[in-house]
């Protein structure tokens, strides 16, 4: 939940300058702290063709993850990446959100150990 979606915005972007989020293996995860974030969210967009998020690996991404944090979170994002990180390590994972039919399918893959 934002209270200003352009400020998410430059600061989604602005992160990117720093360096790409794009992790490889098909894995796009960008994410910003900014007081516009009223709440913490994590969003999840799959795609069948991908986008080009500059990854090392050259791939485009097909999996992005959008996360959004206060400034006043603390290490809220950083425990979210690793979260996820430790996740999207498993090949057989990845192939199942990329192939999951619905939301529900993603969230529950999201939310099991």
């Amino acid at each position: 939940m934002l209270s200003d979606k352009d400020t998410f915005k430059k600061a989604i972007y602005a992160r990117e300058k720093l360096s790409t989020t794009g992790m490889g293996m098909g894995i796009a995860i960008p994410h910003a702290k900014t007081g516009a974030v009223i709440k913490p969210r994590v969003a999840v967009g799959i795609s069948k063709t991908g986008f080009d998020f500059e990854a090392e690996d050259g791939e485009p991404a097909y999996i992005v993850f959008m996360i959004a944090t206060n400034d006043k979170d603390g290490d809220l994002h950083l425990r979210t990446l690793a979260s996820l990180s430790s996740k999207l390590m498993h090949e057989e994972f990845i192939n199942s959100l990329r192939n999951a039919k619905s939301s529900k399918e993603v969230v529950s893959l999201l939310n099991k150990q």
